[in-house]
């Protein structure tokens, strides 16, 4: 059959089933490096660096992989498709073990989702998932604490999973600050204040006389660089005033986010606020 014979329409569909692998796929975000996704910039940063260390941890405890995503809007694509195709993009979870899952906000259109992989529908069934988007997910994002809703979305996914995961808390200011005013014994008394400064004179007076005396003598000067550089490293190790690129340079304790080969089927739940 030549070119001449086809027809306009004929030629039309093969075009368009031709170029819809190419629309289809360019909807797909591209793949996540992090744990937390916030390309709405919804969360608190203190909020993105708390999630993404427990789902470290998650991950490091149990194996599985557990992951947030916030966007704006899946354009004109219908939820559930949009964020199947993603997860499935994505690759979370682990080949053959399918164990990944996907918490979707989209901030415009006002939708949330969880995608289950394959090997976890079992543990968080679409009637669990559909419970924890009404009941804990969306009341929060009605009242306006998006970083409570997915906080707490994210922890019923994982002690849902896994009920035996105890992520590890930072200790927060307000407990910190009542810890301080437990122990808080008020100001010493004005004459404590005074016995002390009293006390410390000779002291100050006895170490500057030392100094002075070792200046007269012929090594004084000696002595006094030995007395002052060296007697730190004592207590402090030979690392005494220099720098040391030990710390880590600023590593927060948790990779980036990996995908490891999960499959999914559209298992989870949708919701809307």
């Amino acid at each position: 059959m030549s070119a001449r014979s086809i027809s306009p329409v004929v030629l039309g569909v093969i075009l368009a089933l031709g170029l819809a692998p190419a629309a289809w796929s360019s909807t797909v975000p591209p793949k996540p490096t992090h744990f937390v996704t916030d390309g709405a910039a919804a969360l608190q940063p203190d909020t993105v660096t708390q999630l993404e260390r427990e789902l470290h941890e998650y991950q490091s405890a149990t194996g599985h992989q557990v992951i947030v995503y916030i966007g704006e809007t899946t354009g004109d694509e219908p939820l559930e498709t949009y964020t199947v195709n993603a997860a499935q993009r994505w690759k979370v979870g682990h080949k053959g073990k399918d164990d990944g899952v996907v918490l979707f906000l989209f901030m415009r259109d006002h939708h949330v989702r969880i995608e289950v992989g394959y090997g976890l529908e079992g543990d968080l069934p679409d009637a669990r998932a559909k419970q924890i988007i009404d009941e804990t997910i969306v009341p929060q994002l009605k009242a306006g604490n998006t970083d409570a809703a997915v906080a707490s979305g994210v922890a019923a996914i994982l002690t849902t999973i896994s009920p035996q995961f105890k992520p590890s808390q930072p200790v927060s200011a307000a407990s910190t600050s009542q810890s301080s005013s437990d122990t808080d014994y008020g100001d010493p008394p004005g004459w404590l204040v005074l016995t002390v400064f009293l006390a410390f004179i000779p002291v100050v007076m006895l170490v500057f006389g030392t100094i002075r005396w070792l200046f007269t003598l012929p090594w004084g000067l000696k002595a006094a660089d030995k007395a002052f550089v060296s007697t730190p490293a004592l207590f402090f190790g030979s690392g005494w005033g220099t720098s040391s690129s030990s710390s880590g340079g600023g590593d927060d304790g948790f990779s980036d986010f990996s995908g490891g080969g999960g499959s999914f089927g559209g298992g989870g739940a949708s919701g809307s606020w």
